[in-house]
């Protein structure tokens, strides 16, 4: 037996690992071994272990499926609890398409150039990726174009008005 076999066995015990010739886990010293500091035999598997610790008891798992496993029949109430908070991502409503379209017209109408961070500051709650991910849809696109033709008439409209006020006013 080398000398590194016993650091090898001590770090796979503190772990709670059983002694196995045949494979041993190593925590730290991995970078040593690669650095061919320590001398581990041919016969002896050397793989790196990066424990998932459950937040809730002391157990340790090799992979977070294991330990997604150990949640769900063991802490099923915070796992459930968990799934009842909401995700990160959110859906788009109507309401808020329908808003962004209106808002998208009219930044464009003043000349806006970076639409996408302009529509992130006035909408609360959404990033860019998200934002730039709907600007790209076709709907969308319909969406805008018929609110800046909404826009475009109400303008007219309202120049209209002006005008027969202007010509009243003359006479």
């Amino acid at each position: 037996m080398t000398s590194a076999l016993p650091e090898v066995y001590k770090a796979a015990l503190q772990v709670g690992l059983g002694p196995n010739p045949n494979k041993c886990c190593v925590l730290s010293l991995v970078p040593l071994v690669k650095l061919r500091k320590i001398k581990v035999p041919k016969d002896v598997a050397i793989t790196t272990l990066r424990l998932v610790e459950c937040s809730n008891s002391e157990k340790s798992f090799d992979t977070r499926s294991g330990l997604g496993v150990y949640k769900y029949s063991e802490h099923k109430e915070d796992v459930n609890r968990e799934l009842e908070e909401p995700s990160k991502n959110f859906r788009w409503n109507d309401e808020e398409l329908r808003s962004m379209a209106r808002m998208e017209a009219s930044l464009v109408r003043k000349g806006e150039k970076f639409l996408n961070l302009a529509l992130m500051r006035m909408m609360d709650g959404k990033t860019r990726e998200s934002i730039q991910s709907v600007t790209r849809r076709t709907y969308h696109k319909k969406m805008v174009m018929e609110e800046t033709t909404r826009i475009d008439t109400m303008v007219d409209e309202c120049q209209e008005e002006d005008d027969i006020k202007e010509n009243t006013n003359e006479n």
